[in-house]
C-alpha cells in the first residue's frame, strides 16, 4: 500500500530517468574500440601462439590474454601487457596452471615482466581517445611490415 500511495503523490518529473551526458557516452565507446584494437596488436605482433609445445596442443582461434588483470587500467590497453594464445592455452591450460605460466613468462620476457610489475603500481586516469590514436598507429605499422 505505501508503494502504490509513494507513487501517486510523487511528481511524473521526479519519475524520469536521466539519461547519460554524451561525453560518458564518447568514452566508453573509445574504450571497446581500444579493447579491440589492442586484441588486433596483441595477435598481430605475436603472430600466433606464444606457448607452442607448453603443456598442451595448441587449439582453436588466437586469443590476446593480458598478463596483468584488464581492470588494472594504467595497464588494460599497454600492448606489453599481453600475449597472445590460442583458446586452449588461454581458457583451459592457463586457469589451472597460473605459477608455470607466470614463470613462464618472467623467464620469457624479463624486461617486459620487470616493466609491468613496476607500471602496475601507478594509478592514472585513462585518456582512451589518446589510448585509441597510438593504439591505431601501432596496428598500422604492424600491418605494413606485413609483406602481403
Amino acid at each position: 500500500m505505501l508503494r502504490s500511495a509513494a507513487r501517486s503523490t510523487s511528481s511524473p518529473r521526479a519519475r524520469r530517468t536521466r539519461l547519460p551526458n554524451k561525453s560518458s557516452k564518447r568514452k566508453i565507446n573509445y574504450k571497446k574500440k581500444c579493447d579491440e584494437l589492442w586484441s588486433k596488436v596483441v595477435r598481430g605482433r605475436d603472430g600466433g601462439c606464444l606457448l607452442v609445445g607448453v603443456g598442451r596442443k595448441c587449439s582453436g582461434v588466437l586469443h590476446a590474454d593480458h598478463v596483468i588483470n584488464r581492470w588494472n587500467h594504467t595497464l588494460r590497453h599497454d600492448p606489453r601487457n599481453g600475449v597472445a594464445l590460442c583458446a586452449g592455452h588461454h581458457l583451459f591450460w592457463k586457469p589451472s596452471h597460473p605459477v608455470e605460466y607466470t614463470e613462464w613468462f618472467i623467464k620469457t620476457y624479463p624486461h617486459r615482466h620487470a616493466y609491468l610489475v613496476k607500471r602496475r603500481q601507478v594509478i592514472e586516469k585513462p585518456d582512451y581517445k589518446e589510448r585509441y590514436i597510438k593504439l591505431k598507429s601501432l596496428l598500422e605499422d604492424i600491418e605494413s611490415s606485413y609483406k602481403w
